[in-house]
């Protein structure tokens, strides 16, 4: 497990039965075990909130370890949507919640779904040379032409930027 995970991934099942957020190898195993025994409403435990800022700033910083792309899957977009709307990041109801799942239908789940075909179309050759094709084919259509004029157009935008 990275330090990075989500609820669902720490919930998913190992192939022994066993919890991945309670495996002997997983060395926050205890922090997760701490975490699902204090208070559901709070992503916070009261002795959490003692420990002070270098806790807190490590926590943060471990925000953004990249993910274990090799080893490990990477949630659906279910998954991410009952991540949204269960995961003790905020309380159960609130002002945090709400924009926690608003980022996550406007943001996450978009995003997700789009590099998640793109990742599908390029583990076959078959289905990327298909997919290149049907985008050299519509490029040809009246519909192409004006999709082509608008990335020229933003490309120079974005060249200008640039510049």
């Amino acid at each position: 497990m990275t330090t990075r995970e989500t609820a669902t991934e720490c919930e998913t099942p190992t192939s022994t039965g066993e919890s991945a957020a309670t495996s002997p190898t997983d060395p926050k195993a205890s922090l997760h075990a701490r975490a699902r025994e204090g208070n559901a409403d709070s992503a916070v435990t009261d002795g959490e909130t003692r420990r002070g800022w270098g806790d807190l700033v490590r926590r943060f910083v471990a925000y953004f370890d990249p993910p274990e792309i090799v080893s490990e899957r990477r949630p659906s977009l279910a998954e991410v949507v009952r991540y949204a709307r269960e995961a003790p990041y905020a309380p159960t109801e609130g002002a945090l919640r709400t924009a926690g799942t608003g980022y996550a239908f406007t943001v996450a789940v978009p995003v997700y779904a789009v590099t998640y075909m793109l990742a599908w179309i390029c583990e076959r050759p078959a289905r990327l040379a298909s997919a290149a094709a049907l985008v050299a084919a519509f490029s040809f259509t009246p519909a192409g032409a004006w999709c082509r004029s608008v990335l020229a157009v933003v490309l120079r935008w974005l060249a200008g930027l640039l510049t």
